[in-house]
């Protein structure tokens, strides 16, 4: 599968979203995962989720649309997807090519519960305030309880 032109589409959000040496600000009005459940409500006629910003050629034509099949691939960047992509063939190969493949940025700060709550709330982090999950082993509690 030929990749330049999903590499073109990277390369511009890059440069309009570039902070410092390789740094990409999220976009959180238009081009981020937080915008991916107002997406899906707006296919589905569901405007209570509020509005996507994601701009209208980025997807195409919703018509006919039944389902919508979200893959969450957790530390799967878009410049190594396309690097599979180009090298190998078959299902998700199939699925970009028929379907729609645009980069989007991410949340701040980029940890999995935080991009996770941000996908299924439609929320940037400070509004939905789950910004990590932190876990202690049950040797830890009894430390932790005397230091606080």
């Amino acid at each position: 599968m030929k990749t330049d032109v999903f590499r073109e589409r990277m390369e511009v959000l890059s440069k309009q979203q570039s902070f410092a040496e390789d740094f990409v600000l999220p976009d959180y009005q238009r081009l981020s995962v937080k915008n991916i459940l107002p997406q899906i409500g707006a296919i589905f006629g569901a405007g209570s989720f509020g509005s996507s910003g994601f701009p209208r050629e980025y997807f195409g034509d919703f018509q006919n649309v039944d389902k919508v099949v979200l893959f969450i691939f957790d530390g799967l960047g878009y410049n190594r997807l396309l690097h599979h992509l180009g090298n190998h063939t078959g299902t998700f190969t199939e699925l970009a090519e028929r379907g729609a493949l645009n980069p989007l940025t991410t949340v701040f700060p980029a940890t999995t519960s935080t991009v996770l709550t941000s996908i299924f709330t439609g929320l940037m982090p400070a509004q939905h305030q789950s910004l990590d999950i932190t876990c202690f082993p049950k040797s830890m509690v009894w430390f932790l309880t005397l230091w606080i």
